[in-house]
């Protein structure tokens, strides 16, 4: 790891010190297979707990090992979520046992501390000039991502099939192109799959019973869709509204999209909600505050074994 001399250097958007965002990077990644979840609370509802499956756990290049989900359109870590508003980490959780934990577990430790050593090539660079992905990971959680098609209006729901750790410590979702699709299923190296954060179009990540409540056309799902939406375009109208936020364009719509993803339960699981993959054409609900934004809207669902591009009306 080249080491960062000058501590006075400061990163523009995050305004801490180089040498610290180093020390911060992950380097090494270990998906959560047991159902651990994160617990989270926000001014919206004080006395209630939110959950959210832990995507996978990471470690820092300083050593500390902590919890990643997808928040917004980002990876980020559970600790670092502090926002009131939009939601402010309260630990992690073991619905089996009903715990609440605040450190990674010990075997998670391990297993990222063993593997590091053993496949860490002791290459250091004094700087990345290209990016490139260093691990891969199934995603074992259900995430979906959220494209958004300005020219037809229309909202693509997309599963994600792996993710990949870049060398530059970010992480970003594989998603299937279904014209490239020639085998299934998908396989994390498979040469149909793409990086979301490439993609022009690419807007949010969601939780897999959320993403199904939009498929099954649920109206509270829509509406907080609509007005994610709504409140974007008035942020690009005005750009100094906008605020980088724990992954968050505008910090103004997570409090949306987290309401969306999450159910009013204490301390449960969200993601037990059951769908298939269809393609829809959604009709907004008679009684909806955000008609006008949402009866703009066509939501259509991507299958991996899908050849193409394809619409149905109900």
């Amino acid at each position: 790891m080249p080491e960062i001399q000058d501590r006075k250097v400061i990163d523009f958007f995050s305004g801490k010190a180089l040498q610290d965002l180093a020390q911060e990077k992950i380097i090494r990644l270990a998906p959560e297979l047991d159902g651990l979840s994160m617990l989270y609370s926000n001014e919206s509802n004080p006395d209630t707990f939110f959950d959210m499956k832990i995507l996978c756990w990471g470690l820092k290049w300083n050593g500390e090992v902590v919890g990643l989900v997808p928040w917004l359109n980002q990876i980020v870590p559970c600790t670092e979520i502090k926002d009131p508003l939009n939601g402010s980490w309260d630990g992690y959780y073991d619905k089996d046992t009903d715990t609440i934990f605040y450190d990674a577990p010990m075997h998670k430790v391990v297993e990222l501390e063993t593997a590091f050593a053993y496949f860490d090539d002791d290459e250091e660079e004094d700087d990345i000039t290209e990016r490139y992905p260093i691990q891969k990971i199934p995603d074992a959680i259900g995430t979906h991502a959220m494209l958004m098609n300005e020219d037809s209006n229309s909202l693509i729901l997309t599963e994600v099939n792996s993710w990949q750790l870049m060398n530059d410590g970010t992480i970003t979702a594989m998603l299937p192109d279904p014209k490239k699709v020639t085998t299934t299923p998908i396989l994390m190296d498979d040469e149909c799959l793409y990086r979301s954060d490439e993609h022009p179009q690419f807007r949010y990540y969601f939780q897999h019973h959320i993403a199904n409540q939009l498929k099954n056309k649920d109206p509270e799902a829509l509406d907080a869709i609509a007005l994610l939406l709504e409140r974007e375009q008035e942020a690009a109208q005005n750009p100094a509204s906008g605020k980088e936020n724990n992954g968050s364009e505008n910090p103004e719509h997570a409090d949306n999209i987290n309401a969306a993803q999450d159910a009013p339960q204490e301390q449960t699981d969200p993601h037990s909600a059951e769908g298939t993959s269809t393609d829809i054409s959604t009709q907004e609900p008679e009684e909806s505050t955000k008609e006008q934004t949402a009866e703009l809207i066509t939501l259509r669902t991507e299958h991996a074994h899908d050849t193409g591009d394809s619409e149905r009306d109900d």
